[in-house]
């Protein structure tokens, strides 16, 4: 299957007629990936392992796991959904657990902006997260976008309102009306399926984010296909680099309407696309200090992966070099005012490489929100990069950091009997966790005893772990060919960056490697291009 680049899909969005979109969005949840809310994939895993150590087998994962009628199907989401959660509000419950802690990513911001400039209007959502409307409401000039997530709501909606429109094909999270398991997801609802339809007369589909799991949206895409009238200006599949699409996907990428375009996400696509469009950020984006606190969230808890986008990036320290006012080296030192967000305080001092003070903001950030898990676990990598041992550990006994990263921070206080007492525990409640068992292997390693870390690395390698995981799984085995060839195969998917491997325990005997070095410079120079 031969996938045409970023840059086609991208031509034809901006190639438009009267400033008036060719083009609507359907976004899946891989969309939100960088936003901290987990893709169905992503739970999938999760409740495998919840139901292989519920069944008290004493098969090994991998032999178990195929044997599941469920394993692998389309339906397997809302099969393992239903099977663990029974009603409709228990659902909810979780649903609205796993975005407790969603904030929108930079793809949502040139999301939002692209939306201001009428390069899209609408936006179709499978996705249960408010992450578009929050975008346009935080970091756009007054765009207020229609959402309709209820059956009845969608049918007065008229395709030629100048508004921009963002329809969730499942419902909300907000309200009871969320479908997500088999019988709630094997068709939309007749009023959704009309106005997809209805739009798919008007424009073409750019999909990103969405892998075709669901027999509501695929039915219908698969129905429209059959008549020369709908999607005219074609169905665009972005599939990231590396992936393979499902089968129903592929069959339907042999449809001479339907084209495949390989991404590096969704993030990065949004980014490129803003950047050929010429746009400039929303002040609102630009001057986080005319706006709320939460705005500046955006340029404080960046995922590392994100980072080694370029246009992510210089954007980052545009905004942040404009905060920050920063001198040059003969002038006074700067320091922020007084009323900026202590977050955004921290995030300029870490672009100034003052990790000192940034610890001093995100120090107070924590004693004031201690709730707040991505300030908690910014505090600790700051204090690791610092290395004050006793400090980090002392925070790490007291703080809201989540089990397994608190495992993962014990690696950088030098008491790796601590961390194997600690991962031990977070594994008896959790067997799955397949960062504790890697982290208490990297402790074994330390202490000499190499059976103990061979034995949670054979575990590991039976709950089908990322190359990110089979990276570090390699280096602990002192595998080097092995090892650079999953690094190379996790920086191409995203699951981990240069920054990362730089820092992580993990790879610390090859940190002066010089192949390892050759391979992340070589990937830090590509992303600079």
């Amino acid at each position: 299957m031969e996938l045409k680049p970023t840059e086609h899909v991208i031509d034809l969005i901006l190639n438009r007629s009267e400033d008036r979109p060719n083009y609507v969005l359907l976004l899946g949840a891989g969309a939100s990936w960088n936003s901290n809310v987990k893709t169905a994939n992503d739970m999938i895993i999760e409740w495998r392992n919840i139901i292989y150590e519920r069944s008290h087998i004493r098969i090994k994962y991998s032999s178990w796991l195929p044997k599941q009628d469920w394993y692998g199907k389309d339906d397997e989401y809302s099969v393992l959904f239903e099977y663990l959660y029974d009603e409709q509000s228990q659902r909810r419950d979780y649903i609205e657990k796993i975005l407790d802690q969603a904030h929108p990513s930079w793809g949502y911001v040139y999301l939002a902006s692209l939306i201001q400039k009428n390069i899209f209007n609408a936006v179709f959502t499978t996705n249960f997260d408010d992450l578009i409307n929050e975008a346009c409401y935080l970091y756009t000039d007054g765009v207020r976008p229609i959402v309709c997530a209820h059956d009845s709501e969608v049918s007065t909606l008229r395709l030629t309102r100048l508004r921009p429109k963002i329809i969730k094909l499942h419902g909300d999270f907000l309200f009871d009306s969320i479908s997500n398991i088999s019988t709630e997801t094997q068709r939309l609802t007749r009023n959704m399926e009309t106005k997809f339809a209805q739009f798919g007369q008007e424009y073409g589909l750019v999909v990103v984010g969405y892998s075709g799991r669901d027999n509501s949206v695929m039915s219908i895409l698969e129905k429209l296909l059959t008549k020369r009238n709908y999607f005219r200006h074609g169905i665009y599949w972005c599939i990231r680099k590396g992936e393979v699409p499902r089968k129903r996907v592929e069959e339907l990428l042999k449809n001479d309407r339907v084209h495949g375009i390989e991404i590096r996400g969704f993030d990065e696509l949004m980014a490129e696309l803003h950047e050929k469009a010429n746009l400039d950020l929303p002040l609102a984006v630009v001057n986080p200090m005319q706006v709320a606190e939460q705005r500046s969230r955006i340029f404080c808890s960046v995922p590392k992966q994100l980072l080694e986008n370029n246009i992510i990036r210089r954007d980052i320290e545009r905004v942040l070099d404009g905060l920050g006012k920063i001198k040059g080296e003969d002038e006074e030192e700067y320091f922020p005012p007084e009323e900026m967000p202590r977050r955004l305080k921290a995030a300029i001092m870490r672009r100034l490489g003052d990790l000192e003070k940034e610890s001093e903001y995100l120090k107070l950030e924590v004693a004031e929100n201690p709730d707040d898990l991505s300030c908690a676990f910014n505090y600790a990598e700051t204090l690791a990069k610092l290395k004050r041992k006793k400090e980090l550990k002392d925070f790490i006994k007291s703080s809201s950091l989540s089990e397994d990263n608190k495992t993962y921070f014990l690696l950088f206080t030098d008491d790796d009997k601590e961390l194997v007492s600690k991962a031990s525990d977070v594994l008896k409640k959790e067997p799955g966790s397949l960062v504790a068992r890697i982290n208490r292997a990297i402790a074994y390693k330390r202490l000499g005893k190499i059976a103990e870390m061979e034995k949670d690395l054979k575990e590991i390698e039976e709950r089908e772990p990322d190359e990110s995981f089979r990276s570090g799984i390699a280096a602990l085995r002192k595998d080097k060919e092995e090892m650079l060839e999953m690094l190379s195969l996790a920086l191409d998917n995203g699951y981990i960056s240069t920054e990362q491997i730089k820092m992580f325990p993990v790879f610390e005997d090859y940190h002066n490697d010089e192949d390892l070095k050759k391979l992340v410079q070589e990937r830090e120079e590509e992303f600079e291009e």
